[in-house]
């Protein structure tokens, strides 16, 4: 991803800083260009970690894909989400990160992998089974990353990423147009965004 641009519309100021998840597959820590890593080049996240809360101790209770997800939407363990294992469905008793940040007045989106759903790794993911994500453009899951394929919004249509995914979403660029409903507007002034962005691989 070359970079997320914000575009506000109506003035609206900013109440509350900007929330984006940035995490991907076998990722090590050190493998970051600000981290001192001479064996690869990530400028774009290097500026984005100059604005950002870098946490270094960070520590996943099961290391295994859909389990760390889990645990990720939702806060919990492993054992108490009930995925401990890949392929898994995870369930909606629990109040996942997209619903929190949605009930504290931003809005949510997700781009990439999910790999939570359970219910075939190409398959149509419908909105309630989204954790409460809204802006969506995601596949369950895939390991075939010159040929992938995803989902966008409530559109049964699966779409190709041009070129190699990790570089193709969502088209090198996202720009996200926040701009609250007029009904509501009164109530949404300096509305935010929280993004959850997978990304494949470092290059």
């Amino acid at each position: 991803m070359d970079a997320i641009d914000f575009e506000w519309e109506d003035d609206m100021a900013l109440k509350q800083p900007n929330v984006v998840l940035v995490f991907g597959d076998q990722w090590r820590a050190q493998a970051f260009g600000y981290a001192g890593d001479p064996n690869v080049q990530t400028p774009h996240l290097d500026r984005l970690a100059g604005e950002s809360i870098h946490m270094t101790h960070a520590v996943s209770g099961c290391p295994v894909c859909t389990p760390a997800r889990g645990s990720l939407l939702t806060g919990q363990f492993p054992l108490t989400h009930g995925l401990f294992v890949n392929d898994v469905t995870l369930g909606n008793d629990a109040v996942s990160i997209a619903q929190a940040f949605k009930g504290a007045g931003y809005d949510t989106a997700y781009i990439g992998k999910w790999h939570v759903d359970g219910q075939g790794r190409s398959s149509y993911i419908p909105p309630e089974r989204r954790q409460g994500f809204e802006y969506w453009k995601v596949l369950e899951c895939t390991h075939n990353y010159n040929q992938s394929y995803y989902y966008e919004g409530d559109s049964e249509e699966k779409l190709r990423w041009e070129g190699y995914d990790a570089i193709a979403h969502p088209g090198g660029r996202l720009t996200l147009r926040m701009r609250p409903p007029r009904s509501v507007i009164g109530n949404c002034i300096g509305r935010e965004i929280c993004i959850c962005a997978r990304m494949f691989q470092s290059r």
